[in-house]
């Protein structure tokens, strides 16, 4: 995920087109960087980080994520200002007032890259569901920014590009092309929620933090 100011499709960020003629030095801390996602119970996080381990120990340097920091991102929003906090909690609310739950298989490594660097990742087979659930989040996002004055995001730049669910492994990864690229057993996850998280810092450390969840409806 592109973690860059700015509203993101498909982890490509891109200007709000909003001007803050009123910041000052220190004003990031009054903004909260959000972005939708699927959050991994714990006993998966561990199965993954297991898992990977074969790709991980192949990394000559980089920055690893957390295990307890793992997660599915579906769609990046960037930073926003407190009072719209409560309009992306709503965004989150309708995407899932008319996604299905689903099941979804992790199962292999690949990356994307950056320059001579590489952004590591863990992904899934393929799934319907889960594009028709990024989809519904782009609809629901696309209401939202509408209300608030702002390009839509599915008319962006990259929005007709297929959709690379995946979770983080490591950025700014150096390591040789095929040691990172591993299929591992299937880890089933049962995808019943989605999420709106926050990027903070807590006690120094980064956090992805759910500030917002909203069941999927049963699957008929």
């Amino acid at each position: 995920m592109s973690e860059q100011q700015g509203k993101a499709i498909k982890g490509r960020a891109v200007n709000s087109g909003k001007t803050h003629p009123q910041s000052t030095e220190g004003s990031s801390a009054l903004r909260h960087r959000l972005f939708i996602g699927i959050e991994l119970p714990s006993a998966v996080k561990l199965r993954i980080h297991k898992a990977v381990r074969p790709a991980l120990l192949k990394i000559e340097k980089g920055k690893l994520t957390e295990p307890e920091n793992y997660h599915l991102t579906v769609f990046f929003i960037g930073e926003v200002p407190p009072e719209e906090v409560s309009d992306w909690k709503a965004c989150v609310a309708e995407a899932a007032a008319v996604s299905q739950n689903f099941e979804l298989s992790l199962c292999h490594t690949g990356y994307f890259s950056r320059k001579n660097r590489k952004i590591l990742w863990f992904g899934s087979e393929d799934s319907a569901a889960l594009e028709a659930l990024y989809k519904n989040v782009l609809s629901a996002v696309d209401s939202i920014l509408l209300l608030q004055g702002k390009p839509e995001a599915s008319a962006q730049p990259g929005a007709n590009k297929p959709f690379k669910p995946h979770i983080t492994l490591g950025r700014e990864v150096v390591a040789e092309d095929e040691a990172v690229k591993i299929r591992t057993e299937k880890i089933k996850l049962k995808v019943e929620a989605l999420t709106l998280f926050e990027s903070k810092r807590v006690s120094g450390k980064l956090a992805y933090v759910p500030i917002a969840r909203f069941r999927l409806r049963e699957r008929l």
